[in-house]
């Protein structure tokens, strides 16, 4: 297992994003609104905890792992978001 699988296994995707969105279990996934885009009328965030991905079906229209949200979010590119979550 290298570095970069070891931490997408430690880390739970449901539990980073909802530091910074509010997220609702819809059967086995979750939902919530977009954090890179503004929307208040349909979340369109889906996070899917048995694969370590999110997807937004709004107008980003992106998705990712854990790095991907990071890199988004803070607008790092990789070795930063991997040092972040190391």
């Amino acid at each position: 297992m290298n570095v970069i699988d070891e931490i997408k296994s430690r880390i739970d995707i449901v539990d980073l994003v909802s530091e910074t969105v509010k997220l609702r279990r819809s059967g086995k996934n979750y939902t919530g609104f977009c954090p890179f885009h503004s929307n208040t009328r349909t979340p369109a965030f889906a996070v899917f905890q048995d694969t370590g991905t999110w997807r937004c079906f709004g107008e980003c229209n992106e998705g990712g792992d854990i790095f991907k949200f990071v890199m988004k979010k803070e607008g790092i590119d990789f070795k930063e978001a991997l040092n972040k979550l190391a």
